[in-house]
């Protein structure tokens, strides 16, 4: 078993990677007419204002109606993103401009059933200053999809081969039997076996990683090894 030692964590090269859960927007049209208070209990609205309760911190939640206003889910997989994106066009008959307060009602309940809970209110220009759509669907609908925050710096991610552990038991008391792949994100150090690494991170571009994409580095007694072999070898 090889042991991993803080100076064998060089991330450089290292792949640049995002969290796979990211947020979903989508773009409130304009609404004319009716209520918009989705929770009567506690919520006030105008009669053309949206109000939803955000569950996760419990705070009532109030989106523009005149069509600058959007719902934002955050903490959305890519798989949940792709079944809200399939939610809406069936809900609006493949026209997302078209959807009224009932079907947006009917949306924001889907998103409870997939354990959706951080459900927030922005506008077009918040999503425009602050966030970058990652995966392009062709809805004709302009925002509507998956996106992350600007201000989210990429991770960096670089991977072990073998049965390994680690020296320094704070970065991970586990033995990995089939290697791990160690990701520092803003100076923070974490540890996570392959196939669990592949489905929490894409590439900055939304797109899938496969473990080819991240470089390998070798501890201190593998590269030692590995130079031994080829001195034998000659």
């Amino acid at each position: 078993m090889a042991i991993i030692n803080e100076t064998d964590l060089n991330f450089q090269n290292a792949l640049s990677v995002i969290p796979a859960a990211q947020s979903f927007v989508l773009p409130i049209p304009s609404l004319n007419s009716g209520t918009g208070v989705f929770v009567s209990k506690g919520g006030k609205s105008s009669e053309k204002d949206l109000v939803f309760l955000n569950s996760k911190d419990k705070t009532w939640q109030t989106v523009q109606s005149d069509g600058e206003g959007v719902v934002v889910i955050n903490d959305v997989s890519p798989v949940q993103g792709k079944a809200l994106l399939k939610k809406v066009m069936q809900l609006s008959n493949n026209q997302p401009d078209k959807l009224d307060k009932d079907k947006i009602k009917l949306f924001l309940k889907y998103t409870h059933a997939l354990g959706l809970t951080d459900v927030s209110q922005s506008n077009k220009k918040d999503v425009a200053n602050n966030m970058n759509l990652i995966e392009v669907w062709d809805t004709g609908f302009e925002q509507l999809g998956f996106h992350k925050y600007k201000n989210k710096s990429s991770a960096q991610a670089i991977r072990f081969l073998g049965s390994v552990c680690f020296s320094d038991p704070k970065l991970s008391k586990q033995t990995y039997e089939n290697g791990c792949v160690v990701v520092k994100d803003e100076g923070k150090i974490s540890v996570v076996k392959p196939d669990v690494f592949l489905k929490s991170y894409t590439k900055p571009n939304g797109s899938p990683i496969t473990l080819f994409d991240i470089p390998m580095k070798l501890t201190t007694v593998q590269y030692m090894g590995m130079m031994q072999n080829k001195e034998n070898a000659g």
